[in-house]
This record gives structure tokens, sequence and C-alpha cells, in this order.
């Protein structure tokens, strides 16, 4: 089911769409490829081989580093979208509900027929990543939204109730405007879609969903503290089982708490030891880019005008997902190609990682043959990167997985910008970050970027620091949660943590001789002039927000 919005207007608008060299105008498909890493990429002939599409896209055109602004998704959405950082306009809690302007609205404003596909919940009243475009498609499961939004956001806010932080009235107004949005925006199904191959909870609700929805809803009207109450005590991943229920307790629920700590068991004992490394008991259904980009192959078919597709696919982020019998076969047939052209290390990790990439690859493979074959291939170009990185390897090389916080060392936030077919070529030097996604799309488009976009396209001036930052786990709290800063050059990457109103370096890395970031040498006193450089530059480009917790530039503490 395509929904519509209209397109918005914006007065900062004045350039016109770029135009090929066949004067037509250009089309663009933005790919958003979760978890996807820039050293897939560092061996271009083995690329190449394993991912023949994507390959392609960068011989004939480019690929550049790009350092994320956030190592988790729901961090990296708004510098993407809206070209902000995410702890600005309140953090990312809402992602892109308070946010001035998507760089979506922009494209659509210019007549382009703009499209989404989505396969994570950035969409709807939660993260409103919808805005602007002209027609959605979701398939993610609406078990992720209500467990994300629950642990994400509402756990913290009732908690805050019930330590007396707030009122019962304050967490009810609370629990209503947001909870009651997102439960009507699945009882609607909104840009929900009617597929074959869709489960239940992927596709557009059953009626049986649909009055699930409803019931709770209704329970959200006549009492708010009994959805707070349960909000507090049942584990966010079965939330959806109780649906309507003031007290969390029945048949199935208890029977999927033995069935899971059963899996869980087995799972914890297989998958370290690679006997069975896919997941089969999962508390969501993951849809593949198989089925998400569908939608973009219907809408490439038939366009009347130019167009732009943004499409965020989770294949590779839920690399361990079976997908059913069928799924782990066509993998497993691709093992022996892996295994004669993988040349860095091939263990199980890898090998999920790599066949994930693999599915992705042939779909790209399938839209360019729909663009071959409805003739816009010479006047489309692909954008392609990633929210954030991959983890693979972390603790391997650490010894232990990194902090959440600090989770921004190179597997975690460097990830590759790729662009073609295009004969326009990057700048050299300096640094692109999210922001820079959204930025060269608009420059491919010759769009102007609005008087708020922060961004700096890959054909235009870089930049020379980046800054990736982050409230921790759960809510982005930016008054009172501990905040946590990365600021990265071509040479240097120091890492700090804003506790209170103190701001403290625990970190400093030097990228060039120490490429997987081991050493911290923030202890070195020949390294001080650095770090001051790295801190002025933090208390420049961040000071409102810093300003706002009380922070003392002079105060600033070197932790060793």
């Amino acid at each position: 089911m395509l929904t519509k919005s209209a397109p918005p207007t914006d007065p900062d608008i004045k350039a016109e769409p770029q135009i090929s060299d066949d004067s037509s105008p250009l089309n663009v498909i933005m790919l958003l490829v979760d978890n996807l890493r820039l050293d897939s990429f560092s061996d271009r002939k083995e690329a190449k081989a394993l991912f023949p599409h994507i390959g392609g896209l960068i011989n004939n055109g480019f690929l550049c580093p790009l350092t994320s602004n956030g190592q988790a998704t729901k961090f990296a959405m708004a510098p993407i979208f809206s070209q902000t950082y995410p702890l600005d306009h309140g953090g990312y809690n809402y992602v892109m509900r308070d946010r001035p302007r998507s760089f979506v609205e922009e494209i659509t404003a210019h007549g382009y027929q703009t499209y989404m596909f989505q396969a994570d919940d950035n969409d709807g009243p939660v993260s409103q990543c919808d805005r602007g475009f002209d027609h959605v498609e979701a398939i993610y499961d609406f078990r992720v939204l209500l467990q994300n939004f629950i642990v994400e956001v509402l756990l913290e806010e009732c908690q805050h109730w019930e330590a007396g932080v707030c009122t019962d009235a304050d967490i009810s107004e609370l629990l209503h405007q947001s909870f009651g949005a997102v439960l009507g925006h699945l009882e609607n199904g909104t840009f929900r879609v009617t597929r074959p191959g869709l489960s239940s909870w992927v596709g557009y609700p059953s009626n049986k969903m649909k009055r699930a929805f409803h019931a709770e809803r209704m329970l959200l009207e006549r009492d708010p503290i009994a959805v707070a109450r349960k909000i507090l005590t049942l584990e966010p991943h079965f939330y959806h089982l109780c649906l309507g229920q003031a007290i969390p307790e029945n048949m199935t629920l208890t029977a999927f708490r033995i069935i899971y700590h059963i899996g869980g068991g087995i799972r914890s004992r297989l998958v370290p030891r690679s006997i069975f490394p896919f997941r089969v008991l999962t508390g969501h259904t993951s849809p593949v880019a198989s089925q998400l980009l569908k939608g973009a192959s219907t809408a490439i078919k038939n366009a009347t005008r130019p167009w732009f597709i943004f499409a965020h696919v989770m294949d590779i982020h839920d690399r361990r997902q079976a997908h059913g019998l069928t799924g782990i076969l066509s993998r497993m047939a691709w093992y022996p190609k892996w295994a004669r052209h993988r040349k860095g290390p091939k263990n199980v990790e890898q090998f999920l990682y790599d066949s994930a990439l693999a599915k992705v690859d042939r779909e790209v493979g399938k839209l360019i043959g729909v663009l071959k074959r409805s003739g816009q291939a010479h006047n489309t170009v692909f954008l392609v990167s990633a929210d954030h990185g991959c983890e693979i390897y972390d603790a391997l090389r650490r010894g232990t997985n990194e902090d959440f916080g600090w989770r921004t060392h190179p597997e975690h936030i460097d990830v590759p910008l790729i662009c073609g077919p295009t004969k326009r070529q990057p700048t050299d030097g300096g640094l692109l970050d999210s922001m820079s996604f959204s930025a060269t799309v608009l420059d491919l488009l010759g769009i102007s970027q609005h008087s708020t976009f922060k961004g700096f396209s890959a054909f235009a001036k870089r930049r020379n620091v980046v800054i990736t930052e982050n409230a921790g786990r759960g809510n982005a709290n930016i008054l009172d949660h501990d905040l946590y800063f990365t600021i990265t050059t071509q040479k240097f990457k120091a890492m700090a943590i804003l506790t209170k109103n103190e701001f403290q370096v625990h970190r400093l890395y030097d990228c060039e001789a120490d490429v997987h970031e081991l050493q911290n040498i923030v202890g070195d006193p020949k390294q001080k002039p650095v770090i001051d450089v790295l801190i002025d530059y933090v208390f420049e480009e961040r000071f409102e927000l810093l300003s706002n917790r009380g922070v003392n530039r002079n105060s600033v503490q070197i932790v060793t």
C-alpha cells in the first residue's frame, strides 16, 4: 500500500535539478545498508568478485571513506536526514520529529517523485524519517517498533514516574501523546503492504492484530497508570503478547518465556562455537532486501517524472537470522565462491557478514536490470552508504566488546560512500560524515542546501574534524545522562565523556600509526597540544549543547 503526503515548499530553494549528459533529469537511488563496513571494499578485486554489482558502481564511479556521526541506527538517522548532530534539537528519541527540515522535503519540493522503502522502524510517529516522501512502504516487524520505543524512550520516563520525579498526570499525558500515537499507527497499518512472502508481523496487520492494538489504545485511554506499570514490569520483547491486558499474565506469555529461556540456553552454546550460527528462535521477523526492494522495482517501472528512492536494508544487521531453510541453503551454496575469492579472514562471522552483503548485491543487480529495461540506466545514479559499521573483531582485538558509548573504533563508524555510475569525482583531503550522505545527493541533483543543513558534499569542501556523539543506551536524556563524544581527524581520534558538567578526555589514538586503535596515548605529555586542539573544536562546534550543561572549557580534565 502506497501512502501519499503533500509536498512541502520552502523559500530557501534556489537551484534546479542537475541534467545528465543527454539532457534527461537525473534520478537517484539512495541505498542505506545497515552495518556496512568500509573495509568490505578495501580489496577492489576481491570486492568485485564477491559483490560484482556494487563493485561495478565503484568502478564506474567512486568510493570514499565516511565517518558516521553515530554508532547506532537511531543516532545516525538524524544526521543523514536533517544534516544536524544526533544530540541537536533535544536528542534522537524522536529522531526527525523536532528537526527543522529533511533533505527529502527539499527534493520533493523540486518536483521529484520521492519513495521510501523502509526495513527498520524509522517511520511513523516515533522517528518520522518518512517526512517529505510522497510514497512510503514499511515492512519491518511491528514488534520491533513496540520494543524499541519502550526500551529507548518510555522505560526511563516510567522509571522517573515510579521514583516520584513526575506526577501521574505527567506520565499519563506523555503516554497518551507518544505511545497512543504509536499504537494508532500500528492499528491503522500506516505504510504497510500486502505482499506474498511477508509474515503477518511484517506486512499489513490482520484483523486480529488490529483488534489487539485497538485494545491497548483503549486501555491507555481509560487507565494510563496501568500501562505505565506494565511497561515497568513486562519484558519489552514480550509486550505484544499482552496488548489490552492491564495485568500482563497469560498462558501464552508463560509458554514464550519458557521457550525463550530454553532456546537462549541452546543458542548460547551453539552460536559461540559456530556449531549452528544461524538464529532460528528470535523475537522478531527480519525482512530481506529482496522483499523490500520489490516496491522499488515497481516504482522505477511506473515512473512518469524524475524520481528519488531511499531504501534502508537490514540484511547485514540481521545476518544471523535463518530466513527459513531456503535462506540457509542459498547462503551455503554461495560458500564455494566465497572460499575461492575471500583473501582476508575466513571464519564464520566473516562468512555471515559477506553472504548477507552478497544478498544485497544481488538485489542491486536486479535494480540495475530494471533500469536498463525501462530505459533509465543512463540517467540514474546509485549512492550506497551505511548508518554505521559492524562490530566484527571488536572483542577479538580488545579482549572484550567496547563500552557502548565509545563503540566508535574503525569497525564501528568507518563506512563507505559509494557513488556510481558517474563521471564526477570527489574532492581530495578532509573528512566526510553522515551528513555528507544526503548533502551529496542534493549536490548531484543540483539542489541547494537548506539554511539549517550542516553537511558537506563529497564534491565540495570537506571537514577537518568529525564529531560522533551519543547519550549511551536507552533514552537520549541530554540534560542528565552522560554524553559521549568521539573527535576524529585524519591522524588522531579522541574519546571524551561529559558527566554532569565535567568534560573528561579519556582516550587518544594515533590513527595512522595505530590503525586498529589499540594504544591509548592520552597520557603522553607530548600529545597535550593535540588534545587541546580537538577539545577546542568540540567546544566551538557543540557550544550550545555544552553550555546548557554548564560546562567550562577551562575545567576540562584529561584522565590518564
